[in-house]
């Protein structure tokens, strides 16, 4: 007879079990909102441009300002990038979100007053 314990998941054994219907519903309930929105919640026609190496490579000796000019100023510099979303964090009218993709990764500074407020408050619905 052994004496070992029986396996615990990850939070440990006195952790509360997760309600895992409620996390379900959470999300097909996001999903169908993007439907309603005309969004299909999985497009797969997505073609990126660039990856965060290029990005970082491109702009990691530009001064605040220059970046602020650079990427909000009258022509602003756009890329495209695919990856995942690793973190997001929001301030009220602003975002930093983590991206990671196949070259490494960036934070991302976003604004509503410059994506748009109904470009940021559909952002603020999608999940990681």
């Amino acid at each position: 007879m052994s004496n070992k314990k029986p396996k615990t998941d990850a939070a440990g054994p006195d952790a509360p079990p997760q309600d895992v219907n409620r996390l379900m519903q959470q999300r097909l309930d996001k999903i169908q909102a993007l439907r309603d929105a005309g969004t299909n919640p999985w497009p797969n026609d997505f073609q990126p441009d660039a990856s965060s190496a290029r990005v970082r490579e491109e702009n990691e000796a530009l001064t605040p300002e220059a970046l602020e000019q650079a990427f909000s100023g009258p022509t602003p510099t756009r890329y495209k990038l695919a990856g995942r979303v690793m973190a997001n964090n929001f301030f009220g009218k602003a975002a930093f979100v983590r991206l990671q993709d196949r070259e490494g990764r960036l934070q991302v500074y976003v604004r509503r007053d410059v994506v748009g407020e109904d470009s940021f408050d559909a952002y603020k619905t999608f999940d990681i």
